[in-house]
């Protein structure tokens, strides 16, 4: 199996570059962690010299988007609902001969329900398909049997299937283990435009409060709830020396307003501070002590991976997670973080306590993870993803027409 790991170097640069076109309803300027992937992917392929362009929903921003490779705007929407679906599966049938001798990307779960839905692949004239899966559509698309099939009838149409951690792997194998050979994982890395902290990580707490951080948006899934109902847990005296930030897109006003009741109700201090301009996240990782993300599974969502985990570790701050889902590839317990059980909020009281007390936990943790954060890199998943590919004539479109 080909791994996309830190410790690898890039595959040979001088094969032949494949045309590509990734075709994604999550872009620019959405900052969730696959429009992210998406976009520093295809940035870091057009830099590293592949021919690649994306198809992503026409909106406002997109028009005025600055971007190192070509993007073409499908007026398709930007939901995965049925109508959008529809529009999609028009928008490529009329444009399908501009697809032939391309290798196709499929970043997310969007187009691919309309492949899978519409069966489009057998009369569209790629040279090749990657498909790139998080690790939630794995579950939502093996929950019941038609989709099972339609799900595995594009995966064995695929030259390459790409996961984004170990867990990503495993619960792909354990639906479909004869994909092995056509599976590697493609980590995620630090997003271009966050500068990390300069020097190293000393532990030193930077506020009157020990600031704790969550980057994501406000939503269960993210685990805000969590954080406070273990800050609850604390006796008064340590309680009052924390001081807990949510940044992010806020979905669930509702959910918000829990927040909000249980941290008051708690007596735990709480701030919402919307959704920031990177120069203003930067701020708030600068001046945060410890970072938590911990992520639950809601129904068939799960966490894949984790980017914001990365981007808290290249600012030197100690990371506090559950152990759920693709967690495990972004923070190592002990090493960069400190890791605990889902639903055990004696443990994550302890861990907050922990790094509280001690400086060199604090230190030692952050200076890991700043190092192991650098060790990611955009390119190396590019080269992960299309080295190799695209280099069949027509006719190769015409064998897989014959796995349908």
């Amino acid at each position: 199996m080909k791994v996309c790991s830190p410790e690898e170097g890039a595959p040979d640069a001088a094969q032949p570059r494949p045309r590509i076109v990734a075709l994604t309803h999550e872009f620019y300027p959405q900052r969730g962690g696959i429009a992210t992937y998406t976009h520093e992917v295809a940035r870091a392929a057009s830099l590293a010299g592949y021919p690649i362009e994306v198809w992503a929903p026409e909106t406002p921003a997109l028009s005025t988007g600055k971007f190192d490779f070509p993007v073409r705007a499908l007026p398709a929407g930007g939901d995965q609902s049925w109508p959008s679906r529809i529009k999609l599966a028009r928008c490529l049938m009329q444009r399908r001969e501009s697809w032939a001798g391309r290798v196709l990307w499929l970043p997310e779960p969007g187009p691919m329900r309309a492949l899978m839905y519409f069966s489009l692949l057998r009369r569209m004239p790629v040279s090749g398909l990657v498909i790139t899966l998080h690790g939630s559509e794995i579950s939502r698309f093996t929950s019941r049997w038609y989709r099972k099939w339609l799900f595995g009838r594009l995966l064995h149409s695929a030259d390459r299937i790409s996961v984004v951690s170990r867990f990503g792997k495993e619960s792909l194998l354990s639906v479909f283990p004869e994909l092995e050979p056509k599976l590697c994982i493609a980590h995620g890395a630090l997003r271009s435009d966050v500068p990390g902290m300069a020097g190293t990580a000393n532990g030193a707490l930077k506020n009157g409060r020990i600031v704790i951080l969550t980057v994501g948006r406000v939503h269960p899934r993210k685990g805000q709830m969590a954080v406070i109902e273990a800050l609850a847990r604390l006796e008064p005296a340590i309680r009052e020396g924390f001081l807990y930030r949510c940044v992010g897109p806020l979905r669930r006003p509702a959910y918000l307003h829990k927040l909000e009741d249980a941290a008051r109700d708690a007596d735990v201090a709480f701030e919402y501070a919307g959704e920031l301009e990177p120069a203003d996240l930067n701020y708030q990782y600068l001046h945060a002590d410890i970072f938590a993300m911990t992520s639950e599974r809601d129904g068939h969502s799960v966490e894949g991976f984790g980017l914001t985990y990365l981007e808290a570790s290249s600012y030197g701050l100690p990371i506090v997670a559950h152990r759920t889902g693709g967690v495990a590839d972004a923070v190592r317990h002990d090493f960069n973080g400190l890791k605990v059980e889902p639903d055990d909020r004696a443990a994550l009281a302890e861990a907050f306590c922990a790094l509280a007390q001690d400086q060199a936990l604090r230190s030692r943790l952050g200076e890991n993870g700043r190092r192991w954060a650098q060790s990611f890199s955009w390119e190396r998943t590019a080269h992960t993803l299309f080295d190799g590919l695209g280099q069949s004539q027509p006719s190769h479109s015409a064998a897989r027409k014959k796995k349908f």
